[in-house]
């Protein structure tokens, strides 16, 4: 065994790891209280949705049956119009499903994603799926279930708080000292280009004090 504290802990000054970004959204979102009920809060709403749409797709699918039980009575009984009709109805029913059915989807993702990120933490992983997801359904709320529509703040909602987050942890994480030569270079060149940008708006004062002198032979003569 060791016989010494640094023979089992390692040196005295040794420096303890920093931790990853992740580990500090982790952090920052174990402990914001509010944020995270607001998640949960909104997770079991959207869970309450999916189940609603859910419902709503079984509607429709026994609709479109019924419906096309109908249109082969139509057709047999040789009733064109009405034939017509029916298919145009089942076409349009059909449409409905295929709306809600990818609605439930996306807020079942959404819900998801949402869960791991409480659970786990991984903010950086999920956030951006939810995103993508969120612009593909948000035009179908608006457009076919208006009634949601306080769904899709919420959930921006929620996303804003996180993304901000982010953008904390990535700010406070980024040196504030040049780290390289590569870096100082970067920064020298910068420097000389506004440098630059400056000396050119400032008046050639040599240049109009020379132009002004031979205005004035020219009018003596």
């Amino acid at each position: 065994m060791p016989d010494s504290f640094e023979g089992m802990w390692g040196p005295k000054d040794a420096k303890l790891p920093k931790p990853t970004w992740k580990e500090k959204l982790k952090m920052l979102l174990r402990n914001d209280v509010n944020l995270r009920q607001k998640m949960m809060n909104l997770i079991q709403t959207l869970e309450r949705d999916v189940r609603r749409l859910n419902i709503t797709v079984n509607k429709y699918e026994t609709l479109a049956k019924n419906l096309q039980a109908e249109l082969l009575k139509a057709v047999r009984e040789g009733s064109q119009e009405r034939a017509k009709a029916i298919s145009n109805v089942i076409h349009t029913v059909r449409q409905h499903r295929a709306v809600v059915f990818y609605m439930k989807l996306c807020f079942e993702q959404i819900a998801y994603r949402l869960r791991l990120i409480l659970d786990i933490g991984d903010i950086m992983s999920e956030v951006g799926p939810i995103i993508k997801l969120l612009k593909f359904v948000a035009p179908l709320i608006s457009g076919f279930t208006p009634q949601l529509q306080n769904r899709l703040y919420a959930i921006q909602d929620v996303l804003s708080s996180l993304t901000g987050m982010m953008e904390d942890v990535a700010v406070n994480a980024m040196p504030t000292e040049l780290e390289s030569k590569e870096a100082a270079d970067i920064y020298e060149a910068a420097l000389w280009t506004v440098e630059q940008e400056s000396d050119m708006k400032l008046p050639d004062l040599a240049g109009l004090e020379e132009r002004e002198r031979l205005i004035r032979q020219k009018l003596r003569r």
